[in-house]
């Protein structure tokens, strides 16, 4: 069986943006896919009660403590959003590093600690192994073509 990460922004996670449920106070962090990490099957495009971080812990989709990561992932600071033309644009301005790692990941998944809901699942396009180093994540240019999440 093949396993897939599709990048994509949950229709749950669109919603909770719409209700204003998406707060610059809440903590946000992003955290990464075991290599084996199967979203088709448990993850829902429409369903909100399965976009959340417990049912990815659940399913034991994310990497476990160890090698440098630690589970529920990287707090990201300062949440921030501007309108770029006629674009809405929403990021963060760090980019996540994890130091002294190894571990082989599929991907990542950006989520609201504060609610559980997951805002984004990123595919790294393959698997991705990092031995006794760094990994880093680099978000793109916070812009109206590039930026992490936007809104046309």
């Amino acid at each position: 069986m093949a396993f897939t990460i599709t990048s994509a922004i949950p229709v749950s996670a669109k919603l909770a943006l719409l209700k204003g449920e998406m707060l610059a106070a809440n903590t946000y962090k992003i955290g990464l896919f075991c290599a084996n990490a199967d979203l088709t099957v448990t993850y829902s495009a429409t369903a909100p009660s399965t976009n959340t971080y417990t049912a990815l812990t659940t399913a034991t989709d994310e990497l476990p403590t160890a090698g440098g990561y630690t589970a529920n992932g990287k707090t990201l600071a300062t949440y921030q959003t501007k309108a770029d033309g006629t674009t809405a644009c929403l990021d963060w301005d760090t980019d996540p590093a994890w130091t002294s790692a190894t571990f082989v990941t599929a991907g990542a998944f950006l989520y609201n600690s504060t609610s559980g809901q997951i805002l984004a699942t990123f595919d790294f396009g393959g698997d991705k192994s990092v031995t006794a180093g760094t990994f880093s994540i680099v978000f793109p240019a916070y812009d109206a073509s590039n930026a992490l999440i936007r809104l046309t």
